[in-house]
């Protein structure tokens, strides 16, 4: 019977620190209360300000691919995209690589400008990645994917000053 209460005591503390993380992760501020020995999670329903700033990001889109199958893709899981022989491929940060039929304009329009910004016509790079800026490359890295990204001379001062910009979100 011990056994029993420990394990369910370990599946609410596990299932506990799965949504605090979650909540921070998006930002959303958060308190703990106690009441009469049982804990609650409180959401702050007054910083609506706060959560709205990541809406976009923590959103799924749905995707139609190349070969019509549909998936779900968050915009925080989308390192780069590129057009490549009349697709836009999405790479996304678990290394998967998602070929859609959406031109560049499609994405430029759906995803959300503080994180997302354009190096070059052929590329909309996701902000949280970018590793460093040169006047030919973008590097971006997360922990197992680098990749080096063209810029254009037309684009680059903008790109910097939306990075230069998101570095003043965060």
């Amino acid at each position: 019977m011990g056994a029993l209460i420990d394990n369910k005591v370990n599946e609410k503390e596990s299932i506990k620190s799965i949504i605090i993380e979650f909540l921070e992760k998006v930002e959303v501020p958060y308190n703990i209360i106690e009441n009469d020995g049982i804990e609650k999670i409180c959401i702050d329903l007054n910083s609506e300000q706060k959560m709205c700033k990541n809406k976009y990001y923590y959103t799924p889109l749905i995707v139609l691919t190349s070969n019509k199958d549909v998936c779900k893709v968050y915009p925080y899981e989308i390192m780069h995209i590129a057009i490549e022989t009349r697709e836009s491929v999405l790479y996304l940060v678990d290394r998967k690589v998602i070929r859609t039929n959406y031109n560049i304009s499609y994405w430029d329009n759906i995803l959300p400008k503080e994180y997302f910004a354009r190096p070059h016509n052929s590329f909309i790079v996701n902000l949280n990645y970018v590793t460093k800026v040169t006047q030919d490359f973008v590097f971006l890295k997360d922990k197992k994917n680098q990749y080096s990204i063209y810029t254009s001379k037309r684009k680059i001062s903008a790109f910097k000053k939306a990075f230069f910009n998101f570095g003043k979100l965060k």
